[in-house]
Order: C-alpha cells, then sequence, then structure tokens
C-alpha cells in the first residue's frame, strides 16, 4: 500500500511540495488530502503507519538543507560585498583626505614672460586668474562627489552588515515553516487514522495506532554560531 503511495508522492516531489509552502499558507490540497486519505485506509485496517512519518521527516530534512545551501550561499555574497565596500571606503577616505590637504592652497604662479605691453601682460594675467578659478572650482566639485560617494558607501555598509546580522534569523524562521507544513501534512495522516479507525469497530489483536509526535533534525548550517546570533536550541 505504502508502495504505491510511495510511488505517487516520491521524497523530491514531497520536498517540492513544503518548499512550496514558504510562499503560500498551507501545502497543496492533493497533498493534503493524500496524507488524510491514506491515513484513513491504514486506520480502517488496522495496520502499522509503515514509513509515513519517516517519508516527512525524510522530505523535511531535503527541503531544510537546501534552506542552508542558499543560507551558507547568501551569507557569502554578503561577506564579499561587505570587504568590497570597506575596500571601496578606504580607498575614498585616501582621497578625500588628499583632497582636504590641498584645500585652500594655490598654485604657485608661472612668472610671466616680460612683454614690454602692458595691456598684453594685464590679459595674460586675467587668464591665469580665470583657470585658477576653474581649477578651484573643478576640484570642489570633485572633492564633494567624492564626499557623497563616500557617505553613500557608509550607508551601505551600515545596511549589508545589518543584513548579514539578521540573515540566520530569516532562514530558521524558512526552516520553521518547511518543518510546520510537516508537522501539518503528519496531522492530516493522523486525522484520517483516526477517522479509518473509527469505521473499523472493534477487532481482534494489539492496536498498531502511529505515534503522535513527530520530530525534524535542525540544518548544522543554522545550528552554529553565526557572527553576531546566538547558538540554536532544538
Amino acid at each position: 500500500m505504502f508502495a504505491g503511495f510511495r510511488k505517487k508522492w516520491p521524497l523530491d516531489r514531497l520536498a517540492d511540495e513544503i518548499q512550496s509552502s514558504l510562499k503560500q499558507a498551507l501545502p497543496s490540497a492533493a497533498i493534503t488530502e493524500a496524507f488524510y486519505e491514506e491515513g484513513v485506509r491504514h486506520g480502517k485496517k488496522r495496520i502499522p503507519e509503515e514509513g509515513i512519518q519517516e517519508l516527512i521527516k525524510n522530505a523535511v530534512e531535503v527541503a531544510t538543507n537546501k534552506l542552508a545551501e542558499e543560507f551558507l550561499d547568501a551569507r557569502r555574497q554578503a561577506t564579499n560585498h561587505i570587504t568590497g565596500l570597506e575596500g571601496r571606503i578606504a580607498t575614498l577616505e585616501s582621497v578625500v583626505a588628499a583632497a582636504l590637504s590641498q584645500t585652500g592652497t594655490t598654485p604657485r604662479p608661472t612668472a610671466p614672460s616680460p612683454t614690454g605691453d602692458p595691456e598684453l601682460e594685464k590679459a595674460a594675467d586675467l587668464l591665469r586668474a580665470r583657470n585658477a578659478e576653474k581649477a578651484a572650482a573643478a576640484a570642489a566639485a570633485e572633492l564633494a562627489a567624492r564626499k557623497e560617494q563616500l557617505e553613500l558607501a557608509r550607508q551601505q555598509l551600515l545596511e549589508s552588515k545589518q543584513d548579514l546580522e539578521e540573515l540566520p534569523t530569516r532562514y530558521r524562521q524558512l526552516v520553521e515553516t518547511c518543518q510546520e507544513t510537516g508537522e501539518f501534512l503528519w496531522n492530516r495522516y493522523l486525522n484520517g487514522y483516526d477517522i479509518g479507525a473509527a469505521r473499523r469497530g472493534n477487532q481482534d489483536g494489539p492496536p498498531n495506532d502511529p505515534t503522535r509526535e513527530i520530530e525534524f533534525d535542525y540544518p548544522e548550517a543554522l545550528r552554529a554560531r553565526t557572527p553576531g546570533t546566538d547558538m540554536v536550541e532544538e
């Protein structure tokens, strides 16, 4: 009996259904009904649950291990991003410091070539002054742009560090959602089993009622200590 059920709901398909619960409140009606009906059949015939609980536990493990892999990849990318931002900030700080050290200084004027013509020398002085003003304005604009870039990079760094700190919590919540889905499916099976057992009436022989509890393993990657977080207690 269980072989037919497992053929229809193999481990990978069930794991996908459990992961789909991350996007919707409950697993699909088809799989919910399938576990309920399987429970009814088992309850009516007074037979053991034949690995139904183990199937659910294994499917949840597959789904949560995928989440753990996604978490490790996301954490690696976030760490690399933070490292890149820290390098950019260091570079910008050096550029801004160098520019500030030059603020207020004026380049040494080039000695005018004596022309003997006062009007020509005056025009040359005016041209040099305009060029100096343009250079100062360009330098000020460049400094302002670098300061703005530096401030933006610092803000991005703060946000990225906050995201990294919150990353384990977000993924732990996803893991818990998968486990809750597994519990839901197991409870649907038990509901069906109880209904089937009620229909069979009194029968001789010891009962084969399934255990009511179901427990899941927690992914190692999310159980271990991560910077800024506490260890997960199962």
